[in-house]
């Protein structure tokens, strides 16, 4: 009888509902919930090799030169995904030239690699 006593109490003294976990120190009562830390923000990708392209926007009809920043002597480059019509890139320099004839938003990854190391640059055109 004295069992049953006892489980009686520990129920009317919880707070907790069916199902749910409370756990207790013997010593302060009920433990106090510790939330994760912050999530911290992941640093901003660095650009490959210290190149990158700047975004560019232009109007339909213009003529587009765009030339990587940084120095990029000794690297190759290679368009890893199509860029846009009547627009071409010199493997040589990462430099694009053309006609900006097709309206659009053109997200191009550029592939550039010195010795064994290559990393992708991206660029973002807009023909407007």
């Amino acid at each position: 009888m004295l069992k049953l006593i006892f489980a009686a109490t520990i129920l009317i003294a919880s707070n907790a509902s069916a199902g749910s976990i409370i756990f207790r120190s013997p010593t302060s009562g009920t433990l106090a919930a510790i939330a994760d830390p912050a999530p911290t923000q992941p640093e901003p990708e660095q650009p490959a090799f210290g190149i990158r392209y700047q975004p560019i926007q232009v109007a339909a009809g213009a003529s587009i030169s765009i030339m990587p920043i940084g120095d990029v002597s000794g690297y190759t480059f290679a368009a890893r995904n199509p860029l846009p019509p009547a627009l071409a890139l010199d493997a040589a320099t990462g430099k694009i030239i053309g006609l900006a004839v097709v309206a659009g938003i053109y997200n191009i990854t550029i592939r550039a690699a010195k010795d064994s190391a290559s990393s992708d640059l991206m660029l973002s055109i807009t023909i407007s």
